[in-house]
């Protein structure tokens, strides 16, 4: 969130304010030419941004239509708190907090009136200010489903469900996950041992910036302090660190804090970036050293990606020669950056191109090119775009990058993934990728269960999805009322809200994607 800007309705027909997105959502208002909104940002190239009308009501309009309008500081304070309190956050109020006669008393009372028009509060146990908790909700990322290893999460109303396989337990329906404290994130990590059984764990942020953990805990991975497993959820002692975001994978996991720091704990590899002699497991959350001020941190089987405030990507892991890092190997035939259109024929040469590097270094990026968000999967790593693309770098041997030709061809270096456009929002797990449209689209590639194409393949999930998350052989699409899986031994689908048992999924006859049917909610 950003400080509120004023902006001036600049269209010979005013401006329609609406209560999605989408053209076809219910209207809120209708703005005079000449009128103002108040908005959390200003981006002449997004097509409708998110205002808040001058009687207080929310929306969203066409930026083709708005202009920035002039707005001091002193007229913010003057205008209505209805107006305004949508759009405030902690860094406007920490502003206000630097001046004034009563600066704190002024700020706090703007942040409660903002915290009722945004509908959130600080927990009862938060010791902090209301801005300090205005600034924290403003960066926290709200992940509410996540899978990996044979098991799914989902974060609704505060509570958290799972379904698969968790601490040696088998859930075929969604099953509660116990959890004292209000859920704001979720972050799955484990890996498949083949057959029925596989070593699986869950990380839980809850509302006031804690971590809880449960799950197998071979190498250190639940941040404990132990090795030993944990069948309930315990909370992690992050020494009065506040967490904004989570990510794990198969042995190790990290978190990115409310200061722009990160912390990384489990098997002790290049993975954890902090530098140390490789094959000693942290058994506790460390800080990554020289890293810079990160926003988001995605956790791949044998390396990390991470973005800074700045929009740079950093990386850092092992290399077996895939060029999973996005770096050019010596020795390795991507050294020279082929286009993913383009096919190259000739011998793979995988010699003596591993490689680990414990410290996180910049990739460089195409012209051009403004990184909003990253997945890591198994061997590869996709990046998210602020004009709606997917980068794509790291093994392809499934077509995981998009590129539809036959043989092996591995990318060190990131370019541009084939058919991949209005990009909001990707998940990677194994050898595969799954993307989220601005359309509530859904589309595949890679090796799943239910794809195996080289080429994106779109994904009926029977309405528009909010959301993606992917094990090695299952697809989870949310919706605005229920979850829907692709493969992975059709779990069902749930019904948001719904009581336990959730209502079962049926396959649809006729209508099969790759090798798993579709699935809809019964």
């Amino acid at each position: 969130m950003v400080a509120p800007i004023r902006l001036r309705v600049v269209g010979k027909k005013g401006a329609v304010v609406r209560a999605g997105e989408a053209l076809d959502s219910a209207k809120v208002a209708t703005l005079a030419r000449g009128s103002f909104v108040y908005a959390q940002g200003y981006d002449a190239a997004a097509s409708r941004l998110r205002v808040a009308t001058p009687d207080g009501r929310g929306g969203w309009a066409s930026a083709k239509v708005l202009e920035s309008a002039p707005l001091s500081f002193c007229e913010a304070r003057r205008a209505p708190l209805l107006l305004v309190a949508r759009c405030l956050d902690g860094a406007s109020l920490g502003r206000l907090r630097r001046c004034g006669r009563e600066p704190k008393a002024c700020a706090e009372r703007w942040a409660k009136a903002a915290c009722a028009a945004q509908r959130t509060k600080p927990p009862s146990d938060w010791r902090r200010s209301t801005v300090d908790w205005l600034t924290y909700v403003g960066a926290v990322d709200r992940r509410r489903l996540d899978a990996c290893a044979n098991h799914a999460c989902l974060v609704a109303g505060g509570a958290c469900r799972w379904i698969g396989e968790r601490c040696g337990f088998r859930a075929a329906t969604w099953a509660p996950l116990k959890c004292p404290v209000r859920v704001a994130a979720v972050a799955c990590g484990g890996r498949d041992q083949g057959g029925a059984f596989s070593r699986s764990f869950v990380l839980l942020l809850d509302a006031a910036g804690r971590c809880w953990a449960t799950g197998e805990n071979g190498h250190g991975q639940l941040g404990v302090g132990d090795t030993d497993d944990r069948d309930d959820l315990v909370p992690l002692d992050l020494k009065g660190v506040l967490a904004t975001q989570l990510a794990a994978s198969s042995d190790w996991a990290g978190l990115v804090a409310a200061d722009r720091s990160v912390y990384t704990w489990g098997r002790g590899r290049r993975t954890l970036g902090l530098g140390g002699p490789p094959g000693r497991d942290v058994l506790r959350p460390a800080r990554v050293p020289d890293l810079g001020r990160v926003v988001a941190l995605a956790a791949g089987e044998r390396h990390a990606v991470a973005l800074d405030v700045a929009g740079g990507v950093l990386t850092w892991g092992v290399d077996d020669g895939h060029g999973v890092l996005g770096r050019p190997l010596a020795g390795h035939r991507a050294d020279r950056v082929f286009p993913l259109s383009r096919r190259v024929d000739g011998p793979w040469l995988v010699d003596d191109v591993s490689r680990a590097e414990g410290r996180p270094a910049a990739l460089a990026l195409p012209e051009g090119a403004e990184v909003v968000a990253a997945a890591a999967g198994g061997l590869h790593t996709v990046l998210v775009t602020a004009a709606g693309g997917l980068l794509g770098f790291g093994a392809n041997n499934h077509g995981q990058l998009g590129v539809s030709r036959q043989g092996h061809l591995d990318f060190d270096a990131p370019d541009y993934v084939n058919g991949a456009d209005g990009v909001v929002a990707a998940a990677a797990r194994g050898h595969g990728t799954v993307f989220l449209g601005r359309d509530g689209s859904v589309r595949a590639l890679g090796a799943f269960q239910p794809v195996r194409s080289r080429r994106p393949t779109a994904l009926d999930a029977g309405g528009r999805a909010t959301a993606v998350a992917a094990t090695v052989d299952a697809v989870y699409v949310q919706l605005a009322d229920a979850v829907v899986a692709f493969g992975g031994g059709a779990p069902p689908a749930l019904r948001l809200g719904a009581a336990f048992p959730a209502p079962a999924a049926t396959a649809v006859a006729g209508d099969r994607v790759g090798h798993g049917a579709l699935l809809r909610a019964a």
